[in-house]
């Protein structure tokens, strides 16, 4: 019986009230009612006697008092009434409960209706039943039938971890995917049937999604409190985990449809690239010998006196532009499958173009029996073409006819119609099957296979000819008989005007000549970049990379000024290692076919030690289709011209960029380029105030000793003929050891290596090597030799460009660079020519490369921490390096005593280790230490530390 109590029967239930106190009033004896309280609810308070309470053990409602017999009675009326109340509660709780399913179903479609994707279904799903039931987590679960194991879909909660349930464990999870009945554990820790009670929840109630008699998986609710979930709880997360199924297999079943409809997308798309890529190979064997026909003509024009021999060279160059074309019009053979080539439509007479085409086809009737006639109307009217296009189509079916015929007729006959003219190319070759003549306007189709063979040719002309003829507003169309030849036809708008825009190009044109000369006039270097070779300056240094020797040829034909010095490579490797040995080189012409490595990875292997703006590339090939040009500059080209080019075009891109290459140039003289390309900038141009980034770098100071001393013998301008000549020789150094100077400091250097500490080490043993050749000569002229103090840190540190809209400068923020030049001002202490510290030698590994000693522990002016260095003496001279080498153990014995406290056996090392070295000034300043320890003591914090006050 639910909990009814007494107080709405007796007090709102006017009725049963009146009806109770009726049957007090007749009964024997006074009586009273009390509710679970004791609360008086009717009767005399003062009623004595027996006693009985209303209600079960779990749920009393109330209790009565007076004569044992009237008790009874009143009792049972109230129990009956109570019972009858108890049944309205249930019905309007069954009523209620079917509210909340319907609104539930109702609800949970309006969310469902608003994703198809299943993990969204899912994740509804469970705040749906979150909002209905009581839940601190929850999950879906789908079988997973190839691995055999349950997936999650969605969770739910975020203090319990997921991943901790190991349903393979739970047999409660076992049994609800066998037998799909949902259930529920108010008490995990009492219920054997599942394991995961690491998941901390103390109640579980579980569902499955279930469509018919199939189980896809199944939801999971949890409460970190224990709950005691009712059968009205399972009634409705069973009503929302049947509409979830549907709902995520419906969703599964779209995905796994729409994912099937990509992979067929992208195998269509993949073959179709294959095709693209066909037609991309094709055309660089084609662009490759005619780019060295074009381009030698060119360059010989000038060489020749003969007005015949000069005809002849016009002749071949006029041929190799027209094929040129013809190759470029292949190559659009993408954009014609999707309409996307622009007509330039102009009247155009078709008999002259019929002219030039069978004059170029000519040389191909060689060697066949075979007559070429022509039926063109003397009146004929203007069509409305595209005059290239037009050549295209007709030289694609003259050329075919003439290709697959042996002997007989190949006739060209036009026909003017009421709003077109009609042109027909008939042959009397092999024909066309009539099975086959659909598919032969297909791209790479032919009518057989034994026919490719034997005639070859990729199958794209007649393609490529309906696509322009179907843009043209015409029809071309196929009749044939096989054996007995075939006839194409193709239609074309007859134009509205009477005059041809202006004549069609000839095959030799009249002013090709003057046309070459004109081109050749323009090319002339510009006054700019001649002013920075002359008076015998260095030449333009150009590296070419191709593989085939006549494109080797050109370039050096149209580049044979004396202000250009070429080197070629044969390839991408040798390219690579041409620019690895250290030779310098303004321009690279970079060919992108190339065996072993394309021209792309090349480029991309320059980028990563060059950047555009320091090392220009442009990419000369016969790939010329849009992803080439979008894929070349993405891997960090500068330009891309395409094979067969022209003299003046190509003289003018490399001006162009040389020029560019100049203003680069000039300005990372000023701003380093190792700086720019970490800032992530192409250029200069490309750096904004506010740029920066943090990275670990070691940093290098270096200064000279007493050069204020050694200043004071010169005058200012032999001050600074000095300057310059030292840092001419100790710079390359620097960048030999893949670092960079980014800031000089009158006799000082700071100079950053981004790469590793190792190479900052080699520069600066490097750098006190050359300081020794250059004492050498200084000698010579009784000249001060110089001593340059190094001193080196690595750390973290910002690198950036600070300053304001007017002025910008490249600026170091970092704790590191206060820590080199401190190491460097310790030089002078310790009387070492290059100081490291302890993170530098432990990158070096194991067994580094170079001569050290350990200086002790050091704290810094400025600083709390001390830190350990070294003195690195591979570069010192050959004296001081062989009694440090000699002294280096019983140093280091000596300093280890020192730091125990031993000090009179740290007196005896420095000792031993001065009778050897003299002039050793670390070793005298421990002496004199531990003589001073020894005698005075120590306190008890001491650790041995140097404290340092010098800068």
């Amino acid at each position: 019986m639910s909990f009814i109590k007494l107080k709405s029967i007796l007090g709102k239930r006017k009725n049963d009230r009146a009806t109770i106190e009726q049957m007090m009033n007749t009964l024997q004896g006074p009586l009273a009612i009390f509710d679970h309280k004791n609360n008086l609810l009717l009767g005399d308070p003062l009623a004595n006697g027996f006693t009985t309470t209303i209600g079960e053990d779990s749920q009393i409602v109330g209790s009565i008092k007076g004569p044992e017999s009237s008790v009874k009675l009143i009792k049972s009326m109230l129990e009956l009434l109570l019972s009858k109340q108890a049944e309205k509660k249930e019905i309007g709780n069954e009523v209620l409960l079917l509210y909340r399913e319907v609104n539930l179903i109702y609800g949970f479609s309006e969310q469902l209706a608003k994703t198809i994707k299943p993990d969204q279904i899912a994740h509804t799903a469970l705040k749906q039943a979150q909002q209905l039931i009581k839940a601190d987590a929850g999950w879906v679960l789908l079988i997973e039938e190839a691995k055999n194991q349950l997936t999650s879909l969605a969770t739910l909660g975020t203090e319990v971890d997921s991943e901790k349930m190991d349903e393979k464990d739970d047999k409660i999870i076992m049994n609800i995917l066998s037998e799909g009945k949902p259930d529920i554990i108010n008490n995990t820790a009492k219920d054997v049937r599942t394991k995961n009670e690491q998941l901390n929840l103390q109640s579980l109630i579980y569902a499955p999604l279930q469509i018919g008699e199939r189980i896809i998986g199944l939801i999971i609710l949890g409460t970190l409190e224990r709950m005691d979930y009712k059968a009205n709880d399972l009634k409705l997360l069973s009503t929302l985990s049947m509409q979830a199924a549907s709902a995520i297999e419906s969703a599964l079943l779209y995905e796994k449809t729409i994912m099937e409809a990509r992979e067929r997308e992208a195998s269509l798309r993949r073959i179709d690239r294959l095709k693209d890529q066909f037609l991309a190979n094709t055309s660089h064997e084609l662009r490759t010998p005619l780019n060295g026909i074009i381009g030698l003509s060119e360059s010989l024009f000038d060489q020749l006196e003969k007005e015949e021999q000069k005809e002849d060279l016009e002749m071949i160059i006029a041929s190799g532009k027209r094929l040129r074309n013809l190759v470029n019009d292949i190559l659009d053979f993408s954009k014609l499958k999707e309409q996307d080539i622009k007509l330039f439509l102009k009247p155009i007479d078709v008999r002259t173009i019929c002219d030039v085409v069978i004059r170029l086809l000519r040389p191909l009737m060689k060697g066949k029996n075979i007559q070429l006639l022509k039926e063109i109307p003397d009146q004929l009217p203007l069509v409305q073409a595209d005059e290239n296009r037009l050549q295209q189509i007709l030289y694609n079916l003259i050329g075919n006819a003439i290709k697959f015929t042996e002997k007989g007729k190949v006739s060209i006959i036009v026909k003017p119609l009421t709003d077109f003219v009609e042109i027909e190319v008939r042959d009397t070759g092999i024909g066309i099957p009539k099975d086959k003549q659909d598919r032969i306007f297909n791209s790479f189709e032919q009518a057989d296979g034994s026919i490719e063979r034997k005639y070859g040719g990729t199958g794209l002309g007649l393609s490529i000819s309906k696509k322009l003829v179907d843009l043209h507003g015409g029809e071309l169309r196929v009749e044939s008989e096989e054996g007995k030849g075939a006839s194409f036809y193709f239609s074309l708008p007859i134009s509205t005007e009477t005059k041809p825009s202006n004549n069609v190009e000839p095959l030799v044109a009249s002013n090709l000549r003057e046309r070459i000369l004109t081109e050749q006039a323009e090319e002339a270097p510009l006054p700019e970049l001649l002013s920075q070779f002359e008076n015998g300056a260095e030449k333009i240094s150009i590296l070419a990379v191709d593989d085939e020797a006549i494109n080797q040829k050109v370039l050096q034909k149209h580049l044979s000024s004396e202000l250009y010095h070429i080197t070629s490579a044969m390839d991408g490797r040798s390219a690579l290692e041409l620019i690895d040995s250290g030779q310098k080189f303004d321009l690279v012409l970079l060919d992108v076919m190339m065996p072993r490595m394309s021209g792309y990875e090349v480029c991309q292997k320059i980028r990563e030690k060059y950047l555009a703006s320091e090392l220009p590339i442009i990419l000369v090939t016969a790939k010329n289709q849009v992803e080439d040009l979008v894929h070349g500059l993405s891997v960090g080209a500068n330009d891309y011209l395409a094979k067969p080019y022209s003299k003046a075009e190509f003289l003018a891109r490399i001006r162009a960029h040389l020029n560019l290459h100049r203003i680069h140039t000039a300005t990372g003289k000023f701003v380093p380029y190792d700086l720019i390309k970490v800032l992530g900038r192409e250029s200069i141009l490309d750096v904004v105030l506010g740029d920066q980034v943090e990275e670990e770098v070691t940093v290098m100071f270096s200064d000279i000793r007493e050069y204020t001393t050694l200043s004071e013998t010169m005058t200012p301008e032999e001050n600074f003929k000095f300057l310059n000549s030292y840092i001419g020789r100790v710079g390359p150094v620097i960048d030999a050891n893949e670092g960079f100077i980014i800031r000089f400091l009158g006799d000082g250097i700071m100079a950053l290596f981004l790469r590793s500490a190792e190479d900052a080490i080699r520069a600066g043993i490097d750098m006190q090597k050359i300081i020794q050749n250059y004492n050498k000569e200084r000698e010579e002229f009784g000249k001060r030799p110089l001593k340059v103090g190094i001193g080196m840190h690595k750390g973290p540190l910002i690198m950036g460009i600070m300053g304001n809209e007017k002025r910008l400068e490249a600026n170091l923020v970092s704790d590191t660079v206060n820590s080199a030049s401190r190491m460097e001002g310790l030089t002078k202490y310790y009387g070492s020519s290059l100081i490291i510290t302890e993170p530098m030698l432990l990158q070096t590994g194991e067994k580094p490369i170079f001569k050290y000693r350990s200086l002790g522990k050091v704290q810094v002016k400025g600083k709390k921490k001390a830190i350990e260095i070294y003195d690195v003496f591979e570069a010192d001279n050959p004296e001081i390096f062989s009694k440090k080498q000699q002294t280096k153990s019983i140093f280091e014995s000596g300093l280890q005593k020192y730091y125990e406290r031993l000090f009179e056996e740290a007196t005896a090392a420095f000792a031993q280790v001065l009778s050897i070295h003299p002039e050793d000034k670390a070793a005298q300043l421990y002496l004199s230490n531990a003589v001073r320890y020894h005698n005075s003591g120590v306190r008890a914090d001491w650790e041995g530390i140097e404290v340092m006050d010098v800068k």
